[in-house]
């Protein structure tokens, strides 16, 4: 999820969280959801949708909204509602 190899020290963490209780998907969740995979995602659309790399301060933005609730579904949808992509797209068939 986060594309690369963790260093030693979250190894541990990621051990020790497991021994303490939580479940293999709740590791897995904590991945999806933390800041840095939320700010590839991010970026992700910006490539998908504006065909441009987000500024770190938009990127940010969308971080945030994800951290106060924004799901994916509501992300795209924002992306696909912008001024920017609809110029980029004025008729339906593009």
């Amino acid at each position: 999820v986060l594309a690369r190899t963790p260093v030693a020290a979250e190894l541990n963490q990621m051990v020790a969280t497991l021994d303490s209780g939580a479940s293999r998907l709740d590791l897995a969740r904590g991945f999806w959801r933390s800041p840095e995979h939320r700010a590839a995602q991010v970026a992700a659309y910006y490539w998908t949708f504006l065909r441009r790399a987000g500024s770190e301060s938009e990127i940010l933005g969308y971080v945030m909204a994800f951290a106060n609730g924004a799901d994916e579904t509501t992300i795209r949808a924002r992306f696909l509602g912008s001024a920017e992509y609809v110029s980029a797209h004025p008729t339906t068939r593009a």
